[in-house]
């Protein structure tokens, strides 16, 4: 799939190299960028982490910018909420994440295409047990529209998770309903085999008594001419052959129906059909 995995996951920090968390990435990155192509893989943990917030998330965009431009596949990891917003309207790049339980601390390990996470900073604090004054306090300090933002997070996660699960309900109800209409048409095929089977039996009879006629027209023509004078007899042959006549079309008429009904859509037909 790709020519090459490139990635930057980690603290790198190091008091050796005098290198701090942001520069260790930032070198990392810089690497990445020289050697990935359009046919790589780049994987980029907290992108802009490790300095001033709002200068790492300007950093982290124009870092995306630069790799959605050059066509390089990218997953970059961040709880920056202007990262968010520019995945969100950006052609070309999605919000994702992982579900995560605040109760219990725990991933569910299920992901969500098309909505950004939330970060639960307060709500782990509270969960670990942090004073909850302390907690207080720091929820005064957020925000508001960032409280909003997480609140109506939280609802449009709720509804999708309504919504798919009234999807799975209908994807069921439209199985059993297949099923059902399935078994409808395997009952009217049988009907109609049963049908056909039924009118082919009293045509057989028909045409065996009409055969019977046939036959007495027959032993009438060969009594004709042994009794009936000549003078009489063009009469009574043409009452014969009009009786004939009769006893064809009436064979037409009861010819048998094909044992299988031509399928909808069929190109092939046969008399008999239904069209």
């Amino acid at each position: 799939m790709f020519d090459g995995v490139y990635a930057d996951i980690g603290d790198e920090q190091s008091i050796e190299q005098s290198l701090s968390t942001f520069s260790s990435h930032l070198t990392n990155i810089v690497d990445i960028l020289r050697r990935a192509t359009s046919h790589s893989l780049v994987l980029l943990d907290e992108l802009g982490a490790g300095t001033d917030p709002e200068e790492g998330a300007a950093l982290a965009r124009a870092i995306l910018l630069h790799l959605l431009q050059r066509s390089i596949t990218t997953l970059a990891t961040s709880h920056y909420s202007e990262l968010k917003v520019f995945a969100h309207s950006t052609p070309g790049v999605m919000n994702a994440s992982v579900e995560f339980d605040p109760e219990t601390l725990r991933p569910t390990y299920e992901l969500t295409i098309g909505l950004p996470g939330r970060s639960n900073a307060l709500a782990i604090a509270r969960r670990l047990g942090l004073d909850p004054a302390i907690i207080q306090t720091a929820q005064s300090m957020v925000r508001p529209e960032s409280l909003e933002a997480d609140a109506l997070l939280a609802e449009i996660r709720e509804a999708k998770r309504r919504i798919q699960q009234m999807e799975q309900e209908l994807k069921e109800r439209l199985a059993e309903a297949e099923a059902r209409e399935k078994a409808l048409q395997a009952r009217l095929a049988e009907l109609e085999k049963e049908r056909r089977a039924i009118l082919n039996e009293a045509r057989e009879e028909a045409r065996a008594e009409l055969e019977e006629v046939r036959a007495e027209i027959r032993r009438l023509r060969t009594k004709l001419r042994k009794s009936i004078p000549l003078s009489e007899r063009p009469t009574v042959q043409e009452v014969l052959r009009e009786a004939e006549e009769i006893v064809a079309q009436r064979e037409e008429e009861v010819e048998l129906l094909p044992e299988e009904v031509a399928p909808e859509g069929a190109t092939q037909l046969r008399v008999g059909d239904r069209v």
